[in-house]
């Protein structure tokens, strides 16, 4: 029986979500998103970049197939073996780091591994392309306590099977966020070192989560989001950075679409990542080590501790970013 009258709930909004479609499957984290894909492609084992989150592994685990890694260059570009006959079952995950892999890469890379997917939960801005299933994550562009977005290329699937995928979606339950909204709340009108260990204990959540739909609540969040002035608000305080920083920074970096972060290596000359990390924490400029688990495995161990994603998202402006380099040069320089 429907309620009327009493207090008024959050308003619903009535923008337009950046991705729909009927090819386009909300869920409600990248990590479910990538088991529910595992499940429809029927994936028997995944080729997996060793520099990315150990939530790829542990969604592999969970579904009970089996992984093999490859290497990431230090152009934060996948190393891949050599063109394989596709296998059934065997399919690549391509991690777009960063953004950085443009169409015409991506392309050239599916060319020679056709069962492939697409992640792009660095490159939310970056549409799919038609032939490749594209995973995003909204939690890491937006302040949302969840979501994602798995785009299924559906060119070569006939009308049965994609009734039968569209059935597979509907038949999952429906997520509930309003639990998880606390610290996003909390970090609107304080710090955010008074709530992080609320943002950490919801990623742990995700852990143990099954696969669901996108909660309505998330939905409702995403048709509220001015994209048009994130992705240009990202692209500039991207662009502002690269300037000042190019000369200092080991990566030479495209323009991204709305980037997600400023991945910035220290030179070699140039006091480490990691050092200069704790002194930027210390500053209450907060930058992330993304992946501290891949510590275990030799070769992306440089990269993981002493590549900097500096903060370049839409809450900034160039204002920020003069601040921010405010606290960053002087240690380059000391």
């Amino acid at each position: 029986m429907n309620e009327y009258g009493g207090y008024i709930q959050l308003d619903s909004y009535s923008g337009q979500e950046y991705y729909e479609g009927p090819s386009i499957l909300a869920l409600n984290s990248g990590r479910t998103a990538l088991r529910f894909f595992i499940q429809v492609r029927q994936i028997k084992e995944l080729l997996i970049p060793s520099f990315c989150c150990s939530t790829v592994r542990q969604a592999c685990e969970a579904e009970g197939i089996r992984w093999k890694y490859y290497s990431t260059g230090p152009d934060l570009r996948p190393i891949l073996p050599p063109k394989e006959i596709p296998e059934e079952g065997r399919w690549l995950y391509l991690v777009n780091l960063y953004g950085i892999l443009d169409d015409e890469e991506i392309q050239a890379i599916h060319k020679n591994y056709p069962l492939m997917i697409a992640d792009y939960t660095h490159a939310f801005f970056r549409k799919p392309l038609a032939e490749v299933d594209t995973l995003y994550s909204c939690r890491k562009f937006f302040g949302v306590p969840d979501g994602a977005y798995l785009s299924l290329s559906l060119s070569e699937t006939g009308k049965a099977e994609a009734l039968e995928l569209c059935t597979q979606y509907q038949a999952l339950p429906l997520d509930s966020s309003h639990d998880r909204m606390h610290f996003l709340l909390g970090r609107y009108e304080g710090a955010a070192s008074d709530f992080y260990q609320e943002y950490a204990e919801n990623n742990e959540i995700f852990s143990q989560e099954p696969v669901k739909r996108m909660s309505p609540l998330t939905h409702n969040l995403l048709r509220a989001i001015d994209y048009h002035t994130a992705q240009k608000r990202r692209t500039q305080n991207f662009h502002f950075l690269n300037q000042r920083l190019r000369s200092f920074n080991r990566l030479r970096l495209p323009d991204i679409p709305g980037p997600y972060a400023y991945p910035f290596w220290p030179g070699e000359s140039l006091p480490k990542g990691k050092i200069l990390r704790q002194k930027m924490i210390e500053q209450k400029v907060y930058v992330p080590c993304l992946w501290p688990e891949v510590n275990d495995r030799a070769e992306e161990n440089e990269m993981a501790e002493n590549i900097l994603p500096l903060p370049i998202d839409q809450r900034y402006t160039a204002e920020d970013m003069e601040i921010i380099l405010g606290r960053l040069i002087p240690l380059l320089e000391g």
